[in-house]
Order: structure tokens, then C-alpha cells, then sequence
């Protein structure tokens, strides 16, 4: 078990590959800021999805399918966004860029299943919401 927690260490820490504190020189001020910055993005990004699920929750008898595939699309892509400032602030202190590149790419893949969904979709997605909020 001890080697499991080992090799997954070793994969999610670069290894050689220093913090980013590093190339901002340990400068505090600016290591606090940055710091600061990625946690209020990250908490943003992970409000937005939970409001988005609790509507979608409470609206979804009224909603047609397309329009809830949409909202839990736009809820995971606003999702992984967060975990993406979250690996960004983690990679100040330590060095977890293989798993900040893995979440990027992720967070590629279903943004741009997000992207295209609504443009194949997007007369017929903004036809239902009109309709939804017509009923409100």
C-alpha cells in the first residue's frame, strides 16, 4: 500500500520540477496575492455549479432535456474550471504540474463538448429557455 501512495505522489508531484513559488522568487507579497486570487476564482467556480445543479434540481420536471444537458454541461465545465485555480494554487507550493495538465485537458474535453453542444443545439436551446422563462 505504502508503494501505491508513493508512485501516486511521485506522479501528481513533478519530482525535479521545483514549486512555483520558485519562479516568483518567495516573494511574499506577491505569492499572497496570487494565492488569494486562485482561491476567490476557485470558490466563484465552485458556487456557479452548485447554484446551476440546485436550479436544475428544483426546475427539472419544467425543463426539456436539452436545455438540462446544458446546464450540467456549463455546471462541469464551470467546475473543472475551479479544480484548474485550485491545481494552479497548489502548484505555488507544491509542484503538481502533471496534475494541473491532466485537469486542463479535462477541462478542454468538456468545454469543448460544451461548446458544441449548444452551437448544434443553440435555436432550439434558446426557443426552450424562452419558453421556460415564459412560464415562471
Amino acid at each position: 500500500m505504502d508503494e501505491v501512495i508513493a508512485t501516486f505522489i511521485d506522479y501528481v508531484n513533478a519530482g525535479a520540477f521545483p514549486p512555483h513559488a520558485t519562479c516568483l522568487l518567495f516573494n511574499s507579497g506577491l505569492l499572497t496575492l496570487t494565492i488569494i486570487g486562485q482561491f476567490l476564482v476557485f470558490l466563484s467556480y465552485m458556487l456557479i455549479p452548485w447554484s446551476l445543479v440546485c436550479a436544475h434540481q428544483r426546475l427539472k420536471p419544467r425543463l426539456p432535456a436539452k436545455v438540462r444537458i446544458a446546464i450540467l454541461l456549463f455546471a462541469s465545465f464551470i467546475f473543472l474550471c475551479g479544480l484548474t485555480h485550485f491545481s494552479g494554487m497548489a502548484n505555488i507550493v507544491f509542484a503538481t504540474y502533471w496534475l494541473h495538465a491532466v485537469l486542463l485537458n479535462i477541462t478542454a474535453a468538456v468545454s469543448l463538448v460544451t461548446a458544441f453542444f449548444v452551437m448544434w443545439n443553440a435555436t432550439s436551446l434558446y426557443r426552450e429557455m424562452l419558453r421556460v422563462v415564459s412560464r415562471l
